[in-house]
């Protein structure tokens, strides 16, 4: 969710306005820093990939988005 629009949720709900500035200050107090690799996404993927590299008999899909390189689309199974 983008300032502008965190902006205007909280004037409409609380009737008071707020300056940008000490709202992106709020904003990067609470966000969360992601540290490369390990973030969940990551972690899961670098597992089953792990999975996969000690036993053939697992099949991993995935499809992502080129615009926005996000994960969409994710399956996993073992052939047993």
């Amino acid at each position: 969710m983008n300032v502008i629009i965190q902006y205007q949720i909280i004037q409409e709900k609380f009737n008071t306005r707020i300056y940008y500035p000490d709202l992106y200050n709020a904003i990067d107090k609470f966000y969360c820093k992601v540290i490369p690799d390990e973030e969940d996404t990551g972690l899961l993927l670098k597992r089953l990939h792990d999975k996969k590299i000690k036993d053939p008999q697992w099949v991993i899909s995935m499809k992502f988005d080129l615009v926005t390189s996000s994960l969409t689309h994710l399956f996993w199974m073992i052939l047993k």
